[in-house]
């Protein structure tokens, strides 16, 4: 896994529920350790001082106060994206992008497209609406993982006059045979126009 893929992961984590595995292990806490390491490898300093401080809190925790800080941590939680007050940070894209601020609005339904073209499926016991961020959050792993894929087993060069003759080609895509059948091969050619558009194709 790479660093990027399990920054998603552990953000992902860290925007669900709490659970006792967000506390476990007191400042060697594994969620807190994935995350500090990807984000120190991939140059996110912005977390590092927020980490820093969560790992001098679980430092003081005992065994004994493991379940009341996850009962804190719920409360927290609630309070920030649940409610019953009105929450202070919506966790769902549609609050954001739907007039009036609804749930479920039509950009819930361009996510659940972007998934199925992506063959990403929700867990059936999702109890999550699908553009909760921590839902977006694993999907952007799963993201990583295919680009990391796609760049470990395939090949696909852009070649082509200046961008000013408005010409280019793609000459080959090769795909390792493991590989294919996973859409690689596409995700290969779309980030090949992507690029092409980039310089001016």
């Amino acid at each position: 896994m790479t660093h990027r893929q399990a920054l998603y992961l552990g953000l992902s984590l860290a925007f669900r529920p709490p659970t006792r595995g967000h506390v476990d292990g007191g400042a060697d806490n594994g969620l807190v350790e994935t995350v500090a390491t990807a984000a120190t490898a991939l140059g996110c300093a912005v977390l590092l001082p927020a980490l820093s401080a969560l790992r001098d809190a679980l430092k003081t925790l005992t065994c004994g106060e493991v379940s009341a800080a996850v009962t804190a941590l719920e409360a927290e939680y609630n309070r920030l994206f649940v409610g019953p007050l009105p929450p202070l940070a919506h966790p769902y894209e549609s609050v954001y992008r739907t007039p009036g601020g609804l749930v479920m609005g039509d950009c819930t339904i361009e996510v659940l497209q972007a998934y199925a073209e992506a063959g990403y499926a929700l867990q059936a016991d999702l109890k999550e609406l699908p553009d909760h961020v921590a839902v977006e959050l694993e999907y952007m792993a799963l993201l990583w993982q295919r680009h990391d894929e796609a760049h470990s087993a395939g090949l696909a060069p852009l070649a082509g006059l200046p961008p000013s003759d408005g010409v280019g080609e793609i000459r080959d895509v090769v795909v390792d045979e493991s590989y294919r059948g996973k859409g690689i091969g596409r995700m290969l050619l779309e980030r090949c126009l992507a690029e092409a558009r980039k310089f001016g194709y």
